[in-house]
């Protein structure tokens, strides 16, 4: 969503909430489209809420007018997301002490993931990865009698570009 066609169709989502009577949601599933065929094509795309795949769940949804449009869209979607969070869940769950920031953070992580799955509660499937992103979060706070898990070490907080 951060700068792409996902966020332009959330962005004309907004504004035809607030002047209907220009069809800016005509406008906002243009956006909406090219951004889903993008994300066909792409050979791999990032969890993330900002930039990545909960983020085009995230555009869909909330234009969806309560789930009355892009159905097929989100069920295309939440198939591949949602079994790629659980395993990054359980992963973050069982792993060592000292994690990478966009591993759990809200631009890349399992918490901005979690906001979208919030709003899909309705959905078996996403209250089970939300479930799993929770407990995920919730063990990152142990800390074990030491440092908590959620510490960063430095020599992971550089962006891997």
């Amino acid at each position: 969503m951060a700068e792409g066609d996902a966020g332009l169709a959330l962005m004309c989502g907004y504004v035809h909430a607030c002047l209907p009577e220009e069809a800016w949601d005509v406008t906002a599933h243009h956006f909406l489209e090219t951004a889903a065929r993008a994300a066909e094509r792409a050979p791999y795309l990032p969890l993330g809420i900002f930039s990545g795949l909960s983020g085009l769940a995230y555009a869909a949804w909330s234009l969806s007018r309560g789930g009355q449009r892009y159905g097929r869209l989100l069920d295309e979607i939440e198939a591949e997301l949602v079994p790629q969070v659980i395993t990054l869940a359980r992963m973050l769950s069982t792993g060592g002490g000292g994690v990478a920031v966009s591993s759990f953070d809200a631009i890349s992580g399992l918490s901005g993931i979690g906001a979208y799955l919030l709003g899909r509660l309705d959905r078996d499937n996403a209250r089970g990865a939300l479930e799993a992103v929770v407990t995920a979060l919730v063990d990152l706070t142990d800390a074990g009698g030491g440092t908590p898990r959620w510490r960063t070490p430095a020599q992971l907080m550089a962006d891997e570009r």
